[in-house]
């Protein structure tokens, strides 16, 4: 099977790195190796995702800060603009949404 571009590029990050060395194999059979695992890797986590009925976008990532500007951004629409906020409930709010949600959390 011919190689790919990255599976040729990573073969010659081994060599320069002198990387075959250590187990005295060819460094496109290690390049050959690691995509074994990249792909075994992928579908392992796509089949993860089946499982538990969900689809992450790639990337998707999300802070804290994101969350409780939505919470206050909340409190302050049009229903809720004469209620007053509770900072302490926001933050405990947030804190079990990330608990449960299939995201990537930037703390």
């Amino acid at each position: 099977m011919e190689q790919t571009k990255l599976e040729k590029e990573l073969a010659g990050v081994l060599n320069g790195e002198c990387r075959e060395n250590d187990s005295n194999t060819p460094d496109f059979v290690l390049a050959e190796f690691m995509m074994g695992c990249l792909d075994a890797f992928e579908l392992a986590s796509n089949k993860r995702e089946v499982w538990y009925g969900v689809e992450l976008e790639p990337g998707c990532s999300v802070s804290k800060d994101d969350l409780l500007g939505a919470a206050a951004r909340g409190w302050c629409s049009k229903e809720n603009e004469n209620k007053t906020m509770d900072i302490d409930l926001a933050v405990a709010i947030v804190d079990e949404i990330i608990k449960i949600l299939p995201l990537k959390i930037n703390k």
